[in-house]
């Protein structure tokens, strides 16, 4: 009867130092992970390819705590002048205590989506907003987030775009169009370039296409000379149409014939 009343006392001392002892320490891991760089975000960089758009950007969680990181959940909202533009959530299982997670996180759109919700992002330089939330719980149990803003410089891939000249000439039957732009990004503009001339009763009278590649902070200039189909069918106003990858990003409306 003794041993089992001593028993009994020794397990409540037992349970007394584990309840003692446990938000201390998970308090210290807290403190552990604030006041050291155990959590970082690396220099987001962005691409295009194949009609999409990505951001990526590395990052760590350094746990030098006591107990393990789990239910690890990264969000990633980027937006420009207030405007949504895209948004990245990835679960991570788990960071063993005394160890380090490296990774990353990459945000893609595609060209029609940057078009439909902030299309200033292909023609005007603007700074990029990353709001980046992360959740984990600590020891399995106790929930834990931090939040944390991240900007980068995005540079317009169709920077000062323009379209100039654009006549009728009836003799070559040709109406000519010069397009330029800058391309500001961090990547090259590699794709087909599609420009059409329209009627103001929106009949097609001629279309040329053409791949580019313009690599960054290169400028493109040219004058294309566009084959009207069937003369008839000109007006004296009507609209030219500049597609890039299937995808309509300009459109220009004025006098075709002087």
């Amino acid at each position: 009867m003794r041993q089992t009343i001593r028993a009994l006392g020794w397990t409540i001392k037992i349970l007394w130092i584990i309840t003692l002892v446990f938000p201390l320490t998970v308090g210290l891991s807290l403190m552990e992970l604030i006041n050291s760089k155990a959590i970082g975000f690396q220099e987001p960089t962005a691409s295009f390819s194949e009609g999409q758009f990505h951001f990526s950007a590395p990052f760590y969680i350094n746990n030098t705590g006591f107990y393990d990181f789990s239910d690890i959940n990264l969000t990633v909202l980027a937006e420009a002048k207030n405007k949504p533009i895209a948004r990245f959530s990835q679960t991570f299982p788990k960071v063993s205590a005394h160890s380090v997670l490296d990774a990353s996180y990459e945000i893609s759109f595609s060209l029609e989506e940057i078009l439909s919700r902030n299309s200033e992002l292909l023609f005007n330089d603007l700074d990029v907003n990353l709001n980046v939330s992360l959740f984990f719980r600590i020891a399995y149990l106790i929930g834990f987030g931090i939040a944390s803003n991240l900007t980068m410089p995005w540079g317009a891939p169709f920077y000062n775009f323009s379209l100039t000249s654009i006549r009728y000439n009836s003799i070559s039957q040709n109406v000519s169009v010069l397009l330029s732009f800058e391309n500001h990004a961090q990547f090259p503009v590699n794709g087909t370039l599609l420009i059409e001339v329209v009627s103001d009763k929106n009949e097609l009278l001629g279309s040329y296409s053409e791949l580019v590649n313009v690599s960054s902070d290169n400028a493109f200039q040219k004058l294309f000379e566009i084959p009207v189909e069937e003369p008839s069918k000109i007006t004296e106003t009507g609209f030219v149409r500049v597609f890039f990858e299937s995808i309509q990003i300009f459109e220009w409306e004025g006098r075709l014939i002087d």
